[in-house]
């Protein structure tokens, strides 16, 4: 929805040429005005025999870069400038907006020619990298290498790229602007929500005893979460709250976590269309989370339909929430410390009003569509002084 909302409110100040990958004589249409859709025909995932061969390469590329497959796809076989050119005239734009800085040997020709680049960080990849690889098999001296490697790569060269780099919280706009030149700038652009579509339906107490987990469940990291959640936090709720539920709310379940399901005090619901009309009948999200990288929306979506938030420091990290004025903080892996948290705030729930509505408040003053995309492109116009 990010890119959605971008593309949505750029449109009110310039004509957009999006560069999709796509299949051969593929058709995109969109309700977007001022925007033209250009597909690549995409080579990745085209041909078996092809793509066992770029997987070799991709393989051999990580190893001695220390990069992404992801990166080796974009730069070296997607979007390279050769194929971009084939397509569009460069020198026909006054901006050019990368979602991600993995375009290297494009953002180094933009550069080149002299056009405003802009870069949608997202998050510090070399966050995201260090936290999946140390969930992998690598020994930890083979994974400092390799996230040591990356972060200089991102910080040292790809972001040099850019005139401006969007950053998706308060700290991480703050860490850009200790590395980035002189002449580039940083801009702060959360993931905003349009409010339309979260409405609080509902701002009394929640009265069911329950608990709940919202985000897609087919992220490992989520998966992880919700496992911790069932196996090792509710049973420790259950024995002091014999009636208590969990609900787990999103999409692409594995196989292992739907056959948790019992639709007694269980439940997974997967994909569900309208999730705010779900957890205005329900009780606490719980959110666990480890990582201090990018944003975490779904959290923003919950609290805009008026629930409490129990969830880590990390998950908020650089989204100034403050614990007991607008959400609960609960730090560490410790199933027991979890559980009592979330048992104490549903016995004694003297402050849940509070917490929920200053949150609410935080939400519409930062995190709705006005105050994050229509500033961004604002600041954008402001910046290059169109």
């Amino acid at each position: 929805m990010r890119v959605h909302y971008t593309l949505k409110a750029l449109s009110e100040r310039f004509f957009i040429t999006l560069l999709l990958l796509g299949n051969k004589n593929e058709l995109i249409k969109s309700n977007i005005k001022n925007l033209e859709i250009i597909i690549i025909p995409r080579i990745y995932q085209s041909k078996k025999l092809f793509n066992i061969i770029l997987r070799f390469c991709g393989l051999i590329y990580t190893i001695f870069t220390s990069l992404k497959f992801s990166n080796f796809i974009i730069n070296y076989v997607e979007f390279t400038p050769k194929r971009v050119l084939k397509h569009v005239n460069l020198l026909n734009y006054k901006i050019i907006l990368f979602e991600y800085w993995h375009f290297t040997s494009l953002a180094k020709l933009v550069k080149k020619l002299n056009i405003f680049s802009i870069v949608d960080t997202h998050n510090v990849l070399w966050q995201t990298y260090k936290v999946s690889l140390e969930s992998s098999f690598l020994p930890t001296f083979i994974s400092k290498y390799y996230i040591n490697k990356y972060k200089k790569y991102e910080e040292n060269y790809a972001l040099k790229f850019f005139d401006i780099i969007i950053a998706i919280n308060f700290l991480e706009k703050k860490y850009f602007e200790t590395i980035i030149n002189s002449n580039q700038k940083t801009l702060f652009c959360p993931m905003g929500i349009d409010l339309n579509k979260w409405p609080n339906l509902n701002l009394t107490e929640k009265n069911e005893a329950s608990i709940f987990f919202y985000g897609g469940i087919g992220s490992k990291h989520n998966e992880t979460a919700v496992k911790f959640l069932i196996n090792d936090v509710f049973p420790l709720i259950i024995k002091e709250i014999p009636f208590f539920k969990i609900y787990i709310i999103g999409s692409k379940p594995s196989e292992e976590i739907k056959k948790l399901n019992n639709d007694q005090n269980i439940i997974i619901t997967g994909f569900v269309d309208n999730p705010n009309l779900i957890f205005n009948k329900l009780g606490i999200a719980v959110i666990p989370w480890k990582g201090t990288y990018g944003f975490r929306s779904r959290i923003i979506e919950i609290m805009s339909s008026g629930n409490l938030v129990i969830t880590s420091k990390d998950a908020l990290y650089g989204m100034g929430f403050e614990d007991g004025k607008d959400v609960v903080f609960v730090e560490g892996n410790d199933p027991k410390l979890w559980s009592d948290t979330i048992i104490n705030q549903y016995k004694n729930n003297t402050n849940t009003k509070s917490i929920v509505n200053n949150a609410l408040m935080k939400v519409n003053n930062l995190y709705s569509y006005d105050k994050s995309y229509r500033i961004l492109v604002e600041n954008i116009y402001k910046k290059i002084n169109l």
